[in-house]
């Protein structure tokens, strides 16, 4: 019978892998970070911009239900 017990038992990768990789900055956490540099996310600017003409097109999310009235699923139980 398999049960595994020798990967339970062996010691875990995860923290000698972390102390061995260098941590990954991204532009959003150093912006958030130094707010003083006043960073520009490009790539976070093209997404917005993106949803914007979506809900232009009327292709967007549609908006979420304010009462339990608003819900669809409510109205699809009955």
């Amino acid at each position: 019978m398999r049960t595994g017990a020798k990967y339970l038992r062996a010691r875990l990768r995860g923290p000698s892998m972390l102390k061995y990789y260098p941590p990954v900055i991204n532009i959003a956490q150093l912006a958030r970070k130094y707010p003083e540099l006043e960073l520009v996310d490009e790539d976070e600017e093209q997404r917005l911009q993106d949803i914007e003409d979506r809900k232009k097109r009327g292709k967007g999310a549609p908006k979420k239900a304010k009462t339990e009235a608003d819900s669809r699923r409510t109205q699809r139980k009955r």
